[in-house]
């Protein structure tokens, strides 16, 4: 498998205000394979819902 190095950070805010923060760091996909990992399966996903 190939290397994988993925780096991803962000935050939410509202009039100045911090509502939230996320940081994804990916460094070796191999780990995906592994049994405790997503058995095999190839995934990412990052999902946001801002709703009043």
């Amino acid at each position: 498998m190939a290397a994988l190095r993925l780096s991803e950070r962000w935050t939410l805010r509202l009039d100045g205000r911090l509502l939230w923060a996320d940081a994804l760091r990916l460094v070796d996909a191999t780990a995906l394979g592994e049994p405790l990992g997503s058995g095999g399966a190839k995934f990412l996903a990052t999902l946001l819902c801002v709703a009043p």
